[in-house]
């Protein structure tokens, strides 16, 4: 039976091994035991620097793997059109997301993307949202505005 046990690094922890060795402070040995890895994997994570600095800058931190959709256009292109909204202070729900993700689908030519309430959740991990209640300014809305915002909605949905 082996005595090491496989050990599964996140990203965050990676990003420091680099670190440290491209500034010089420790070998590579030194590292590896510190961390309990092999020389193999170390070897392996400086060869991936590039991927993890991307998977880092696309917020997955603390993620150990990074997990990528399906359709990674059809993801790429809601996660844009989310953060719009959310710089707008919309309320984005999960069925205005999966409603607006099929309609990118459909856009880009995947006539076979079906999103469910399972795509959503992976959506929300992968990219780190999370639906809170809005609180302050940003959601205080008056009952005149129902009919205005109705408008807004279908016209952010039709873009």
């Amino acid at each position: 039976m082996a005595s090491n046990k496989r050990k599964c690094l996140s990203f965050e922890t990676k990003l420091k091994l680099i670190e440290e060795v491209e500034a010089g402070r420790k070998t590579k040995a030194e590292l590896c035991r510190e961390h309990n890895i092999a020389h193999s994997s170390l070897s392996t994570i400086l060869k991936d620097k590039e991927k993890i600095r991307a998977a880092i800058n696309q917020g997955t931190r603390q993620h150990k793997k990074q997990h990528l959709s399906t359709f990674a256009d059809v993801d790429k292109a809601l996660l844009i059109w989310f953060k719009q909204a959310r710089s707008m202070d919309i309320p984005i729900s999960g069925p205005i997301l999966i409603e607006k993700g099929e309609q990118l689908a459909q856009e880009l030519g995947h006539t076979d993307c079906k999103l469910s309430g399972g795509w959503l959740d992976r959506f929300k991990l992968r990219h780190g949202i999370v639906f809170k209640t809005m609180s302050g300014e940003a959601a205080s809305a008056k009952d005149i505005d129902t009919p205005a915002w109705e408008e807004t909605l279908q016209k952010i949905l039709a873009e």
